[in-house]
């Protein structure tokens, strides 16, 4: 029952509100610059902010933004979180544009070709946060950089993920996953309903062959898409081993049952999660100056501690626990990508090409 509560607290998901009035906020003791003096006194009045993500977990959400309100001494402020997969973050930003409804201040997804089509219709706010100087350690891998518009905060990346109790060799190649003894134990994240997952099909058909995938289909893997329902089957063995997991997952469930990560030789697909602001935000001066904090290195190791990222910060401390599970950016071997020029075009062959090779 334990471990039941604490899967159903993990992948609760929606809208959430938090009415930070309702909590005790002691200001901070640090005094701000006149620039940032100027964004808490504005946010101050607006009162709330809206931000669209497909990231982070209830638990991480409330440390995130208990830590944001109390280190601006921010009062009775109301900050409203909506937790949604990556297309349907897409799909919610582009209709309430078209709509001019816009409900969100601040939005993070980790798909690139969201954010350069959002640049190219304006839709972004130019803001450049003196906390993005620390961020080069992405940049350097090949993430794509927004400037001042979007900013990757965080490296995403898919590997394979499975229980020891059932699994036990190191699954440290690509290559190892297809062996014929995994047959119906596998989990294959789903290319045709994750925009996640078809960037990361993408990548990796530029290291694995299209042999790879037909001995992949060949293990009849199951489809899923929510790297939560990934995590628990793998948790309970119905299906110990996911090809695409998501090794934070596995560091958040660590203390009821343990799995095991890789970060194959071959190379990782690694993608950024990228956060900006929306050019008609309701809630202008509290957006920035949350933008400040997320990318702050105290906001950094609260969304490190809570959902082990892969920080693109490059002065922010390795948290041991989180090496186990997530190595730092520098320590992967990257599959190079060239996602500034990755267009729908490409997307739509890769699906068609994926269907193809897996029968859907």
């Amino acid at each position: 029952m334990a471990i039941a509560a604490r899967i159903m607290n993990m992948v609760c998901a929606g809208l959430a509100t938090i009415c930070l009035s309702c909590m005790p906020v002691i200001a901070s003791a640090e005094s701000f610059d006149a620039r940032t003096q100027k964004l808490v006194d504005g946010a101050q009045k607006e009162g709330s902010l809206v931000y669209i993500d497909n990231l982070m977990a209830p638990e991480s959400r409330d440390a995130m933004d208990a830590a944001f309100v109390k280190h601006y001494g921010l009062k009775n402020f109301k900050v409203t979180q909506y937790l949604l997969k990556s297309s349907e973050v897409i799909a919610r930003v582009e209709q309430e544009l078209r709509a001019d409804k816009l409900s969100a201040d601040v939005v993070l997804v980790n798909v690139t070709t969201f954010w350069s089509s959002m640049q190219k219709q304006g839709a972004l706010a130019e803001y450049c946060s003196p906390e993005y100087k620390a961020f080069i350690a992405l940049s350097k891998a090949g993430i794509p950089d927004g400037g001042c518009y979007y900013k990757a905060a965080y490296g995403v990346a898919f590997t394979p993920m499975w229980n020891p109790k059932y699994v036990k060799e190191d699954l440290d190649s690509w290559q190892k996953l297809v062996d014929p003894k995994y047959k119906g134990q596998i989990i294959f994240s789903d290319p045709l309903k994750g925009e996640v997952y078809l960037d990361t099909y993408i990548g990796l058909r530029k290291i694995l062959d299209a042999s790879w995938f037909k001995k992949m289909a060949a293990l009849n893997p199951v489809y899923l898409v929510r790297s939560t329902d990934i995590r628990d089957k793998v948790m309970t063995g119905e299906y110990p081993i996911a090809v695409l997991g998501y090794a934070p997952r596995a560091y958040q469930s660590r203390k009821d049952v343990e799995l095991r990560t890789s970060y194959p030789k071959e190379g990782v697909v690694v993608m950024g999660g990228f956060a900006g602001i929306m050019a008609k935000a309701a809630h202008p001066n509290a957006a920035r100056l949350w933008t400040d904090f997320f990318f702050s290195k105290e906001g950094q190791e609260v969304l490190q501690k809570y959902e082990a990222v892969i920080s693109g910060r490059a002065d922010l401390t390795k948290n041991p626990e989180v090496a186990k599970y997530v190595p730092s950016v520098d320590q992967i071997k990257i599959v190079p990508v060239d996602w500034t020029h990755l267009t729908e075009q490409d997307r739509d062959k890769a699906r068609a090409e994926f269907r193809s090779l897996f029968g859907k």
